[in-house]
C-alpha cells in the first residue's frame, strides 16, 4: 500500500517499469495525472485499459471505476505513462 503517488512511481521505476510517450499508450500501461485544482495538488494514478478509457480509484464513491483517459469535461493532464517491458 502506497501514501502517495511519489512513492508509488518509485515503486515503478525501481521494479523496471519504463516511461513511456502518452501517444504510445497501450492498455496495462499506468497513468499518472496532475493533480486537480481543487485537489491541493494531490496526483492520481491508474491504468490505461483501452479506446481512450482508464480505471482508478474514486474517493467520492470508494470504488474502481472507468473513466475517459483525460477524465472528459475535468480534462486531467498525464504527467506520465508507465510500462513493463518483459524482455
Amino acid at each position: 500500500v502506497h501514501a502517495t503517488v511519489v512513492s508509488a512511481i518509485k515503486d515503478l521505476e525501481e521494479s523496471g517499469w519504463t516511461h513511456v510517450s502518452e501517444d504510445d499508450v497501450k492498455p496495462g500501461d499506468v497513468l499518472v495525472w496532475a493533480g486537480r485544482d481543487d485537489e491541493s495538488g494531490g496526483q492520481h494514478i491508474g491504468f490505461y485499459v483501452g479506446d481512450n478509457a482508464a480505471i482508478s480509484t474514486s474517493s467520492s464513491q470508494r470504488k474502481v471505476i472507468k473513466h475517459d483517459m483525460h477524465y472528459g469535461q475535468l480534462q486531467r493532464t498525464i504527467t506520465a505513462v508507465y510500462r513493463m517491458v518483459v524482455w
